[in-house]
């Protein structure tokens, strides 16, 4: 999940909190939250990284692909993958020479998600090749052939098609792909795509086409999953297709008749505005050191330091699985406390960390968990313990305090807005049935004194034509018979739209009541029909 700029970190942290504990039935409120990682990512993959503006831009969303491409994110053919991957060793370490890096050194450096020794020799050849490139022209290279591939900024979904296959599906600055394994399956660019909704775990894209249009949906693992899909779509679609983010819309989706669903309003800077602002920039880019996550092989065995690529910093000792992504867990407390305000970010060095990947390879794609396909975010590397104070602030996690008289305004609060809700959503329910059992009998006794009536006005026709009885009862069994026939029917219908409706509306007390109205309504407009059919038939 990405964080809104506009709320605070730690309401959105405790909203998550509480998500995932309604969603595990096990949890029980004493149960100690697991570390949450916040990390710094690319959200909004550019089409031409070129067009970035300032180098160290650039440097960040090779960082991003790197990651990918080690995460099994990035798929490519494995020639593509070694050339991306002596990129990165250029990148790091420079150019190749026999006495700095001595046979199978490609293996200390994790790139690829399935590295093997033959791989690994390839890579090696490719990386004599890339003589004289230095670091930023290397990772230059390595943006332009990543953004050629076709999983290139996917954030991949876990979805099933109509038929049940399970699919991926990735959004990027082209459109909605969708991927079958290794391959992709189809591409809706968002000239095409006129609308995206979601109703329930049905996510559904409106492609219009200059042969036709049609909704094509796709049935998500749950409708949380559907709802955080929606809105990356969304979202994604905005901005790389607005001219300005003064002109986004406020979208609603996945509401109902007595629900309100769920609306989205896109915040923030566009493409086009991103691009302008990074255009008109005049001072010269930020210095900046790149900071190696690998191990340092520009020092000698003789213990002299190696003068080649003396733009890469080689003597910070940072630890590889402690700096590797920068990513540090940060524990959330799961009650407000009064005696807390510091940040105490831990974890242990002995704990073995797996990270994967929601699209790894097809023969793994089945075991991918659904909340990994849709936060994107992997347990955190082992780190060492660490305590980062704020000034002026004393015992243990990130905590807000707050006073008795803050908390009893805020119950108070929350207490008169439900009571509100309560209330209007009585007087609603209330006003609708009663509107609708007055009609109901209303139309009873019309129906009533229409039958009585069409009976009188039988026995004047055939009393005044001297017909005989026989045709008098032929004539009144047809008109019962056609009644309720007509009846009949009325009645079938309202009956199947009552429990269409109370089954949708999840048997609330309100759908009961609004679905049996309209079965009433239905059920009684069979006399007004049968008063302007009937005479129009016999007559």
């Amino acid at each position: 999940h990405w964080l809104d700029p506009v709320k605070t970190v730690y309401k959105q942290l405790k909203e998550l909190i509480v998500s995932t504990k309604k969603n595990d039935k096990t949890a029980t409120d004493n149960q100690s939250v697991n570390p949450m990682v916040l990390c710094f990512r690319v959200k909004f993959y550019p089409a031409d990284p070129m067009s970035l503006h300032e180098e160290i831009t650039r440097y960040f969303l090779f960082l991003q692909l790197r990651r990918d491409l080690h995460h099994g994110r990035l798929l490519c053919p494995p020639s593509d993958a070694n050339l991306l991957a002596a990129y990165i060793i250029q990148s790091e370490l420079g150019d190749y020479d026999i006495q700095d890096h001595p046979p199978g050194y490609v293996s200390q450096f994790k790139m690829l998600p399935k590295q093997t020794p033959k791989i690994e020799e390839q890579i090696t050849e490719i990386h004599k090749t890339l003589a004289k490139q230095v670091p930023s022209e290397a990772e230059n290279n390595f943006l332009k052939k990543a953004a050629t591939l076709d999983t290139y900024g996917v954030d991949p979904h876990q979805v099933k098609d109509q038929k049940g296959n399970q699919l991926y599906l990735g959004i990027t600055h082209q459109g909605i792909m969708t991927f079958h394994g290794n391959r992709r399956t189809h591409l809706f660019v968002w000239t095409q795509i006129k609308r995206i909704v979601y109703e329930g775990k049905m996510f559904i894209v409106h492609v219009h086409t200059a042969e036709k249009q049609q909704p094509i949906g796709y049935k998500c693992p749950t409708t949380s999953a559907c709802k955080y899909l929606w809105r990356c779509a969304v979202e994604q679609q905005f901005f790389f297709t607005l001219s300005s983010s003064i002109n986004a819309p406020k979208v609603r989706s996945g509401g109902s008749l007595l629900t309100r669903g769920s609306k989205f309003r896109f915040s923030g800077r566009c493409q086009t505005e991103a691009i302008a602002a990074s255009g008109g920039i005049s001072r010269p880019g930020p210095s900046f050191t790149r900071s190696s996550s690998l191990p340092n092989f520009s020092h000698k065995k003789d213990g002299k330091s190696s003068l080649r690529n003396t733009t890469m910093p080689r003597d910070a000792a940072i630890k590889e699985a402690k700096a590797r992504f920068n990513e540090l867990p940060v524990d959330v407390p799961g009650q407000t406390k009064t005696e807390a305000n510091k940040l105490i970010v831990t974890d242990k060095e002995t704990e073995n960390v797996v990270e994967k990947a929601p699209i790894a390879s097809s023969e793994s794609s089945d075991e991918v968990s659904v909340s990994r396909a849709m936060q994107g975010v992997t347990a955190a590397p082992p780190t060492e313990e660490k305590e980062l104070e704020s000034p002026g602030s004393a015992p243990n996690s990130l905590q807000i305090p707050e006073s008795a008289d803050s908390c009893i305004k805020k119950l108070f609060k929350h207490f008169l807005v439900s009571i509100s809700f309560l209330f209007s959503r009585c007087i609603f329910n209330f006003s609708l049935s009663s509107f609708f059992f007055v009609f109901f009998f209303l139309c009873l006794l019309f129906s009533l004194s229409s039958f009585f009536f069409v009976f009188f006005f039988l026995c004047l026709l055939f009393s005044f034509f001297s017909f005989s009885f026989f045709f008098f009862l032929l004539f009144f069994f047809i008109f019962l018979l056609f009644f309720f026939l007509l009846s009949f029917f009325f009645f079938l219908f309202s009956s199947f739209l009552f429990f269409f409706l109370f089954s949708s509306f999840l048997f609330s007390f309100s759908s009961f009541l609004f679905s049996f109205s309209l079965f009433l309504f239905f059920f009684c407009l069979s006399p007004f029909v049968f008063f302007l059919l009937f005479p129009s038939i016999f007559f």
